[in-house]
């Protein structure tokens, strides 16, 4: 009964990263109360003056962004989802699925942060960076529902109290929240791409999707 959470918990958590794979946007209505200014929390991405000439156009650059520059980031994506499924066949062993989040899991979401942030500080114009902006939160999000993951699989190493048990209740709820933060991300990342691609008209990368996450368990 225990892992129930680590197991609900996980499941959201391969949403996102389904979704961020590529999925099309949903027609789920965004409500303005619920917005967080994406601007605010990616304050460590320095803004740039745009007011000097690009040397690229938009158009262009979006083809070489949904190509050779968001593709090793959605590989990263699908390596995390890999990862994640095998921590589902761990939760029997508590203390090896914590570890395996915390040396293996963690880190690679970190790796791909910082290749995000790189390509960011790459990127020339401004619709093209306030997209990838959108990117970098979802990363940021990802981080946060595995790190909370990873403190209620540490609750469960025996012996676990009620107190411990109380915890894990507290920390799944937060994750609820966190999940979704990360939906609404995902629609406003999904739809702002779509609305780029067409404005530019920018054909669509054909990106790998894994529809059943149970295909990625060995």
């Amino acid at each position: 009964m225990r892992n129930s959470f680590l197991i609900v918990c996980f499941i959201m958590i391969m949403t996102f990263g389904l979704s961020a794979c590529g999925s099309e946007p949903t027609d789920r209505n965004i409500s303005n109360d619920n917005e967080i200014s994406t601007s605010k929390i990616m304050s460590d991405v320095g803004e740039e003056d745009f007011l000097d000439s690009e040397s690229i156009s938009v158009a262009d650059e979006l083809a070489v962004y949904k190509t050779e520059g968001i593709q090793p980031l959605y590989d990263n994506s699908i390596k995390i989802l890999e990862m994640g499924a095998r921590y589902t066949t761990m939760l029997d062993q508590p203390k090896k699925a914590y570890n395996y989040l915390k040396d293996e899991v963690i880190p690679l979401i970190d790796e791909t942060k910082i290749m995000a942030v790189d390509l960011q500080n790459s990127l020339t114009n401004k619709e093209i960076k306030d997209l990838n902006k959108i990117f970098i939160y979802q990363i940021d999000l990802t981080l946060e529902s595995f790190s909370k993951t990873a403190e209620m699989t540490k609750l469960n190493i025996p012996p676990v109290s009620e107190k411990d048990t109380g915890e894990t209740e507290k920390i799944f709820a937060k994750t609820r929240e966190i999940q979704a933060e990360i939906d609404r991300t995902i629609q406003e990342y999904n739809s702002e791409m779509d609305e780029l691609s067409k404005k530019y008209d920018v054909v669509d990368n054909d990106i790998e999707i894994i529809d059943d996450p149970n295909e990625l368990i060995e």
